[in-house]
């Protein structure tokens, strides 16, 4: 089974709220703090287990109200039908409801369905007790133990004619204890009758021998992690939270490349904040397992607050889809909606490898794009400064230092796709361009994917950044050297027409009415 979509109704802070999931192999959902990334994730672990929620966990504005809880899955069965899945629940103590395609059904019936579908999902968040990591570890081994016996037909029968056994023992046990049980009734009741002088009924133990199955196999099961470390051995519960969460992924990763550990049905893994606990590096590596892992038989969904998840280079071959999420759903990203021809390729992929912090722009309202280091040297420093004593209630800028003019463009394409509020400055080098050259080319794409977005602002130097301040072309030396003299000097506290060039731009980019040096032209805004 493969989730196509998921809606939930008042649970917490989720009052009407549904993500689509299309075909992505990882969905990754992005947003402030507080605003129900989280309880989405909850949410849908707590419907996969057909576990009802309590209440308090009810939406605030509807206690006590006959509004229900309401978790609607959408999703493709083993055949590759569509298939609506519905759970209700009530915070005045009505009896749950459940719904296969909008006919009611038991509770039995529903969580069987489910079961022969997909296997329970693995939920990992960041306050999952050390012994609900290794049980979703341990659960893993105890569902291939059981497919080994089913999937051969020897074993599976040896098994069969085991349980057969049991429960022939149990109905022989069963029998056995009836006559005592008989007799143990009537005297209970024969003593109540006694105790309160009329006919009150009779206490009744009734066994039931139900079939023996492989579900009973793995309870039969007894197994504990160990983390070996320095010849020595620990239970993994016992170690640090980050090394417990990423001891699972990994097991993940390399289960799945093992013949008898790939899994059967599909599976979902559900992430919340996998940063936690884990250093830079750490955080990098892990998320370079997920990539690895996630495809046909491994949905993920990630709700996260660091850009290192969101890679857009592996994104390209392992289709990702990003979401931003605030009152309502908002698609930031998807490479299945996306083409980009090996240039646009290579541009992002450089991007990534260089730059860490370029995904951030996923998080940021104000977005400046420049396009070399010395311009990335002055503006950052700057805007901090500009911010430190003009803008406290202006909104910081991230900044992206694309390191080349065609770059820009690929940058464009991934910001146009969600209407980002963005910012260029870059250089129009109109005394090296000459017509129909690759230099007029990248100008005039960079302005025509502006225009195609009403919030894409852009300003250049009509040659370049060096000549605008200093009147001259630089070698890059030069405009280093150029760029951390102006730094040192800001710092200083001292002024200069150069700085008050830099400044004025960035009054312009935070809308402020000011003259723009007369080698800046105003392209779009």
């Amino acid at each position: 089974m493969k989730i196509k979509s998921f809606y939930v109704k008042n649970y917490k802070v989720l009052d009407d709220f549904k993500i689509e999931f299309d075909d992505e192999n990882i969905t990754i959902l992005l947003g402030t703090n507080n605003v129900g990334k989280s309880t989405f994730l909850e949410a849908l672990n707590k419907f996969m287990q057909i576990e009802g929620p309590k209440e308090e966990d009810f939406n605030k504005n509807k206690v006590g109200s006959d509004e229900n809880f309401e978790f609607e899955m959408i999703a493709l069965n083993n055949n590759g039908e569509e298939v609506t899945l519905k759970s209700t629940y009530n915070s005045t103590g009505k009896r749950p409801a459940y719904y296969i395609d909008n006919t009611s059904q038991s509770k039995k019936y529903f969580e069987k369905y489910i079961e022969d579908c997909m296997t329970n999902p693995f939920y990992v968040a960041p306050d999952s007790k050390a012994e609900d990591n290794e049980k979703e570890i341990l659960k893993l081994f105890q569902t291939t133990a059981q497919n080994i016996i089913t999937d051969d037909t020897e074993k599976n029968n040896e098994f069969n004619a085991i349980a057969k056994k049991i429960d022939e023992l149990l109905d022989e046990a069963n029998n056995a204890l009836e006559p005592s049980i008989k007799e143990l009734r009537k005297n209970i009741r024969d003593d109540l009758n006694r105790i309160f002088g009329e006919e009150l009924g009779s206490l009744n133990i009734k066994f039931e021998t139900n079939e023996f199955g492989l579900d009973d196999y793995a309870k039969l099961i007894s197994s504990e992690i160990q983390f070996n470390k320095n010849g020595n051995e620990f239970k993994l519960s016992s170690q640090g939270t980050g090394v417990r969460r990423a001891s699972f992924i990994s097991l993940l990763q390399n289960a799945m490349k093992e013949e008898k550990l790939i899994f059967k049905n599909n599976h979902l893994l559900l992430i919340d904040e996998p940063e936690v606990f884990l250093h830079p590096m750490a955080v990098k590596e892990l998320s370079n397992i997920l990539y690895d892992i996630a495809g046909e038989k491994l949905q993920i969904i990630i709700s996260t607050h660091s850009p290192i998840f969101v890679d857009l280079y592996k994104g390209l071959n392992k289709t990702i889809r990003v979401l931003k999420i605030d009152n309502n759903v908002k698609q930031l990203f998807s490479t299945t909606k996306n083409t980009f021809d090996d240039n646009e390729v290579a541009n992002i992929k450089m991007l990534t490898l260089t730059n860490p912090y370029f995904n951030e722009f996923f998080f940021a309202k104000r977005i400046l794009i420049i396009e070399g280091d010395s311009e990335y040297i002055l503006f950052n420093e700057c805007i901090k400064k500009y911010l430190l004593d003009e803008g406290k209630e202006k909104l910081p800028t991230h900044i992206i230092n694309a390191k080349g003019k065609w770059t820009i463009t690929t940058i464009q394409r991934i910001l146009n796709e969600f209407k980002a509020n963005y910012y260029i400055y870059h250089d129009l080098d109109l005394d090296k361009a000459a017509e129909g050259n690759n230099l007029i080319q990248a100008n005039e794409r960079i302005k025509g994917l502006a225009l195609e977005n009403e919030y894409a602002h852009v300003i250049a130097n009509k040659s370049t950044l060096e000549v605008t301040l200093y009147g001259q072309r630089c070698t890059n030396s030069q405009k280093t050297k150029k760029a951390i003299d102006l730094i040192d000097k800001l710092n200083k506290g001292e002024t200069c027409k150069e700085l008050e060039v830099i400044f004025n731009i960035i009054r312009w980019l935070y809308n402020e009415k000011v003259t723009l040096d007369k080698e800046i032209e105003i392209i779009k805004y």
